[in-house]
């Protein structure tokens, strides 16, 4: 695979990449695409590391808090939020045990 750009690389491991609107709202779009395409290559590698240390290192799911299970174990798209303020800040919110933990806020 050859791209000149980053976009063309992008278009071609994220299906649909190319064919995002141009206009106001393609940053949003772009970002989106890009996150919802990292879903799933991050649940597997999570998964993975978690049997390796299972199998390997001896961690056990009863040492760690439910809160620290269901970090590990949920989907990435569960915690996350993108909410888009009244004066057009965007910004992306990741929740676990019902509170915001972080927030990554930029001018849309």
């Amino acid at each position: 695979m050859y791209a000149d750009t980053v976009s063309e690389l992008l278009s071609a491991v994220i299906p649909g990449y190319d064919e995002l609107p141009s206009n106001e709202n393609s940053d949003e779009a772009a970002f989106v695409a890009r996150y919802q395409a990292a879903i799933e290559p991050a649940n597997l590698v999570q998964t993975g590391l978690v049997i390796d240390a299972t199998e390997n290192d001896g961690w056990s799911p009863e040492q760690v808090t439910e809160d620290e299970l269901n970090a590990l174990f949920q989907s990435k798209v569960v915690p996350f939020v993108l909410c888009e303020g009244a004066d057009g800040t965007v910004s992306a919110e990741w929740r676990v045990g019902g509170g915001a933990d972080h927030t990554a806020g930029r001018k849309g």
